[in-house]
């Protein structure tokens, strides 16, 4: 059986984290902090994903933005995240550049993960890969979010679009 998961309210933008379940298998899809949190928002304690024994196929991020992937540093080791080529770039230079300041530290949890995500490339785009049973299309979409992706997850037949803020 398919089911979706919000894990936040997918009637406001922003802050989002959502997995589609398919007969035990897990997929999440973003992992957003609240766009009005002040801070260091907590862990979301989501089972198998950030807390627990690793139970999920893995994490896709649409966009660099930090209502999109500011919780992708509590994402366990095992779990692998994917995402565009450009929102590893600009999220690892976020975090260097705040490693550099003195006037803000960077969060070592979140470069960690960023630096193992497995990110796809221009030659990727349009083009299916497997996420254990999830077949996946990354499609670049129009956001102010350069490189921000939408997907395409195919499942025992069934397709989902995930839009991530385009709307």
């Amino acid at each position: 059986m398919l089911m979706l998961k919000f894990y936040k309210n997918p009637e406001r933008i922003g802050g989002g984290i959502t997995e589609i379940n398919y007969d035990g298998h897990r997929l999440i899809i973003d992992m957003g902090a609240e766009l009005e949190y002040e801070g260091d928002e907590p862990n979301p304690m989501i089972e198998g994903v950030t807390v627990g024994e690793t139970d999920c196929e893995g994490v896709l991020i649409t966009h660099y933005h930090g209502d999109h992937m500011a919780l992708v540093k509590y994402v366990l080791p095992e779990v692998p995240v994917y995402m565009s080529k450009v929102s590893k770039e600009i999220g690892l230079a976020i975090q260097n550049r705040l490693k550099k300041s003195k006037r803000c530290v960077a969060d070592v949890e979140t470069i960690k993960t960023l630096e193992r995500a497995k990110a796809f490339s221009y030659n990727d785009f349009g083009k299916d890969f497997q996420i254990g049973v999830f077949t996946v299309r990354p499609i670049r979409v129009d956001h102010s979010a350069f490189d921000a992706l939408a997907y395409v997850i195919t499942v025992d037949g069934k397709k989902i679009f995930f839009t991530g803020d385009f709307r």
